[in-house]
């Protein structure tokens, strides 16, 4: 069983639940990803965790619309690599 998943709470607003740490626990709570990365979505599926980025961009981009990950973690990492990708690149002049 997955205690990430067993520690899950619904917030009473309607919104998706968030996952808490437990004590003494490095893990990464569903907060902590969502704010590190603005501009996705994360869902809990069956097997892992999806994020799909909001607005998608062009598929001529070389950017990933959705990312994949077993765990949170995983996730996370994925969306760091993504982040990476998407830094803003310097105007090519022309002289």
């Amino acid at each position: 069983m997955n205690p990430q998943r067993e520690s899950r709470q619904l917030n009473g607003t309607g919104r998706e639940p968030e996952l808490r740490r437990p004590q003494n626990s490095s893990a990464i709570t569903l907060r902590e990803v969502l704010g590190r990365f603005p501009g996705w979505r994360i869902i809990d599926v069956t097997g892992g965790w999806v994020a799909f980025r909001v607005p998608l961009v062009s598929g001529d981009s070389g950017l990933s619309n959705v990312r994949c990950g077993a765990t949170l973690a995983e996730l996370a990492g994925n969306l760091q690599a993504e982040s990476r990708l998407d830094k803003p690149r310097s105007p090519v002049t022309s002289n």
